[in-house]
């Protein structure tokens, strides 16, 4: 809403600095007609530095400091991505020939069927797959470093905001919870979850997409 603001002020400016040009040499119809028209000239003037101003000092560098914020983090998050698809092969002894093109959406719904993501919950509970759970949750704490770092850095439209949340949430407070407590298994499914909504672009907005979501999201700022 500010940058639409700054876009009407500057045209405003510009608009009447021509229509002043072009009306300077009229005889005058009002009195003080050519003093009160250099006065608004020079104030369009100044508005029009103004913003000339605020855009090489002001908006560019936010811009820039936005892009790399945003590219950074898409690049940490699909790192999380495929080590953890590379974890979810290596629970259920399964091998890829290219478990990259896992990371598109339709490519991982079509493998990871209901009975494969079932499989996988079941058996990454399992004592000798503890070091893969460990793995996936040391990911996991990288990427929330990267998601604070994000939301520190830039504003992001409510929805977007609302689901990095909720995953943040849903994949860092699992670790203190003892897996003995009544919450634990509801916290489990909770967690579950929210990675299979990561993995297969769901979300109670758009339900299924074809694009990732958080993905899509950021690249639509």
């Amino acid at each position: 809403m500010k940058k639409h603001y700054i876009i009407l002020i500057l045209l405003g400016s510009i608009l009447f600095s021509v229509f002043n040009i072009y009306t300077s040499d009229f005889p005058e119809v009002i009195a003080y007609w050519n003093e009160w028209m250099l006065f608004l000239a020079w104030i369009s003037l100044g508005l029009i530095s103004a913003v000339i101003f605020y855009f090489f000092q002001t908006y560019l560098p936010e811009r820039q400091k936005k892009i790399i914020v945003q590219n950074n983090f898409l690049e940490s998050y699909k790192y999380f991505k495929l080590n953890a698809i590379q974890t979810f092969l290596w629970v259920i002894n399964e091998e890829h020939e290219d478990h990259a093109k896992l990371l598109e959406v339709k490519e991982f719904r079509k493998y990871f069927t209901n009975r494969k993501w079932e499989k996988l919950v079941n058996k990454i509970e399992d004592e000798k797959n503890s070091e893969h759970f460990n793995n996936l949750i040391f990911e996991i704490e990288l990427l929330h470093k990267k998601i604070n770092i994000l939301l520190l850095s830039i504003n992001l439209p409510n929805d977007t905001l609302t689901f990095l949340h909720r995953l943040d949430e849903a994949l860092h407070r699992l670790q203190y919870i003892k897996k003995d407590s009544d919450r634990y298994q509801n916290e489990y499914k909770y967690f579950w979850g929210t990675l299979k909504s990561v993995f297969c672009a769901w979300s109670f907005i758009d339900w299924y997409s074809d694009l990732d979501y958080v993905e899509k999201k950021l690249e639509d700022i």
